[in-house]
């Protein structure tokens, strides 16, 4: 992600390619576990990198984006965003959202409805 140019944020699926080759050529065994977070829609992390994999692009204005390194409830539990994220407005959010949700599917929901039930 930049903060250079037009927008504030923006992502290279190219770049990203490269960057993945590279990386995949150098990778070692040893990965840190980090916990894992669900983010509501107005928070935009590091994990937008997920974007750029898959092809779609993100672009986010100035004005639409604000630094952060932790909700303020993170905080009150001595945690933080990993790497930064930033808060976006409700247009930007809305965009994001738009571009990231899948629903399931009538047949997908019965299927979870039928899971983890036991018999007596």
């Amino acid at each position: 992600m930049t903060n250079l140019g037009e927008y504030k944020i923006e992502t290279a699926p190219e770049l990203y390619r490269l960057v993945k080759t590279a990386d995949d050529e150098n990778r070692y065994e040893a990965a840190a576990e980090l916990p894992g977070y669900v983010y509501p829609d107005e928070v935009l992390t590091i994990a937008a990198h997920r974007l750029a994999k898959y092809g779609q692009a993100v672009r986010v204005r100035a004005e639409d984006a604000a630094f952060i390194r932790a909700l303020d409830n993170q905080e009150l539990e001595g945690k933080s965003i990993f790497g930064f994220g930033f808060l976006l407005s409700p247009c930007a959010a809305a965009e994001r959202a738009a571009v990231t949700k899948w629903t399931l599917s009538d047949h997908e929901r019965e299927l979870v409805q039928a899971l983890g039930r036991r018999e007596p």
